[in-house]
């Protein structure tokens, strides 16, 4: 057999498959699902949580109980790997769709968010990895902090942490009284940074994105450090690429390709 009939068999598979998945996706309507695990193993200190297509949000709890609740729309046949589990001292969440076949055509799933509510004590680590989905952190403390995803935008809040590092390929990033060493990238984003406190190490970078910091005052010792390709400076009024501050011994470095960068007094 020539390649060429090759070539026209593997066509009609392919398109033979992708109208029996479309004809199965129409009947297959999104329905509300919801499941929740309660976490009795309070031992541990440190956070894990990886998922593919899901927002992820971790909140504080109004008891000592560890709760993760998964829901959204999804298929009717639509299956997933939920779990959460403490290994050692590590608290393991997963949320991934189980997939049987290797192409899928249309709409699996929506709005499909992973909510985590810890009690109030400091943590030593949180670390997330999503696919695609937002991630959403608020009145939490943790040591350390590594929060990715590819797809997605990033929001923190109230945040007490000794080393904050997040990373968004698509997606902005917004944090709040974030304490601790900063180091936040996206790839296409804006980035803005709300907080009282700029005495310590800063670094906010963007490919694509406005980068923004507002404060209600000027630091004390600390030295501003503006790259930018495509875009304007303003840093408390001036256009200076370094402004220094005090003595300049804590370095907030800003860089973007395409934006403007701001560093605001909101007072």
């Amino acid at each position: 057999m020539d390649l060429k009939k090759i070539a026209i068999i593997s066509l009609f598979i392919l398109l033979a498959g992708a109208a029996i998945n479309i004809g199965l996706n129409i009947k297959d309507t999104l329905v509300h699902k919801t499941e929740e695990i309660l976490v009795n193993d309070h031992s541990y200190n440190n956070i894990e949580i990886v998922s593919d297509n899901a927002s992820v949000e971790i909140l504080p709890s109004k008891n000592e109980d560890t709760k993760v609740v998964f829901s959204g729309k999804s298929k009717k046949k639509t299956k997933y790997n939920f779990s959460a589990d403490v290994t050692g001292d590590t608290l393991e969440i997963e949320l991934k769709e189980k997939r049987w076949n290797f192409i899928q055509f249309g709409l699996s799933s929506m709005n499909i968010k992973l909510t985590v509510y810890v009690s109030e004590k400091e943590y030593n680590e949180l670390k997330t990895e999503l696919d695609n989905g937002r991630i959403i952190a608020e009145n939490t403390h943790f040591k350390n902090a590594y929060l990715t995803t590819d797809n997605g935008s990033i929001q923190l809040k109230n945040i007490q942490a000794e080393n904050v590092n997040v990373e968004s390929d698509n997606g902005q990033i917004i944090m709040e009284e974030v304490e601790g060493k900063i180091n936040a990238e996206t790839n296409n984003g804006r980035i803005i940074f709300l907080s009282t406190n700029l005495e310590r190490p800063i670094q906010l970078e963007s490919d694509n994105g406005a980068i923004e910091i507002q404060t209600n005052k000027e630091p004390q010792n600390a030295t501003i450090d503006v790259n930018v390709d495509n875009g304007k400076i303003d840093i408390f009024g001036s256009s200076s690429k370094q402004s220094v501050f005090g003595n300049g011994d804590n370095l907030i470095k800003l860089e973007t390709n395409n934006g403007k960068i701001t560093v605001k007094n909101t007072k």
